[in-house]
């Protein structure tokens, strides 16, 4: 009985120890990611806004859209220092920051606030057309016959 108990004891160990040798093992991840929300200086978010993330050394760009909620998650990069991510929507001011240090293998959380902007749309008013008349004080339109 010991024979086999033995011999069971050998196979039952030659199987665990050749077991995870026979699984893929996976690649690690290299990688490193941004995330993040953009919100106007009340701390309303800001949906649509453009983000663009480059590396002055090697000219690589990553580009995102944040959505309804304001945030945004640019995934894949290559890890590394210097890193500019430049923030910009109409009505707002670009906001630019600097020295953005990526880690290898982790995802930086990077907020940012938008200051409001010079708004640069001109609204124009034209009284050429004179058949139709405003009455201002009731908020109807009427024309004399």
């Amino acid at each position: 009985m010991t024979r086999v108990f033995c011999w069971k004891l050998v196979v039952f160990a030659t199987l665990f120890l050749t077991l995870p040798s026979s699984y893929e093992l996976r690649a690690q991840d290299t990688s490193a990611s941004l995330t993040g929300t953009v919100a106007d200086a009340s701390g309303a978010m800001v949906p649509s806004a453009n983000i663009e993330l480059v590396n002055p050394a090697t000219g690589q760009s990553y580009k995102a859209i944040t959505n309804a909620n304001g945030s945004y998650t640019i995934g894949n990069i290559t890890p590394g220092p210097g890193y500019t991510e430049t923030v910009s929507r109409q009505g707002f001011q670009k906001t630019v920051l600097t020295g953005l240090y990526l880690n290898v293998a982790s995802t930086r959380t990077q907020n940012v606030t938008l200051t409001v902007g010079a708004v640069t749309e001109t609204v124009a008013v034209s009284a050429s057309n004179q058949d139709v008349t405003l009455d201002t004080t009731d908020a109807t339109v009427g024309n004399n016959f």
